[in-house]
C-alpha cells in the first residue's frame, strides 16, 4: 500500500473509533425509555392470553406476574448491557491496535 491509501485507512480507523465512543453507553443514555417500556410491558403483559388472561390461565396473581415480568426484562437487559459493553470494548481495543500499525506504518514512509 502506498503512503496515500495507509493515510486514508487512518483516518477511517479514526472515524471508526469516534463513532463507537459516541455510541457508546447506549442503554445509559435511554435508560429512561427502558424504564418506562419495561413497566408498561410488565403491567400490560399479564392481560394478554388466548381466550383468558394469562393470570388467570396460569392460575397465579396478576401482580405475581408482574413481577416476573419485571424481573424478565431486567435481566435481558442487564445481559444486553453487559454483551454491548465487551463488544464495544473489543472492537476499541481492535481499532486502536489498527490505529497503531498504521501510524508505525506512515512513519516508515517518511
Amino acid at each position: 500500500m502506498t503512503k496515500h491509501y495507509k493515510e486514508k485507512a487512518l483516518l477511517a480507523t479514526e472515524n471508526k473509533i469516534d463513532s463507537i465512543k459516541r455510541d457508546a453507553d447506549f442503554f445509559k443514555r435511554n435508560l429512561n425509555r427502558f424504564i418506562v417500556f419495561g413497566t408498561l410491558a410488565s403491567f400490560v403483559a399479564p392481560n394478554y392470553g388466548k381466550d383468558k388472561p394469562l393470570y388467570a390461565e396460569l392460575n397465579v396473581s396478576y401482580y405475581d406476574l408482574v413481577v416476573f415480568f419485571v424481573i424478565v426484562f431486567a435481566s435481558i437487559c442487564f445481559i444486553s448491557y453487559i454483551i454491548w459493553k465487551v463488544q464495544d470494548r473489543t472492537r476499541m481495543r481492535k481499532l486502536l491496535k489498527r490505529k497503531k500499525e498504521l501510524e508505525e506504518e506512515i512513519k516508515g514512509y517518511e
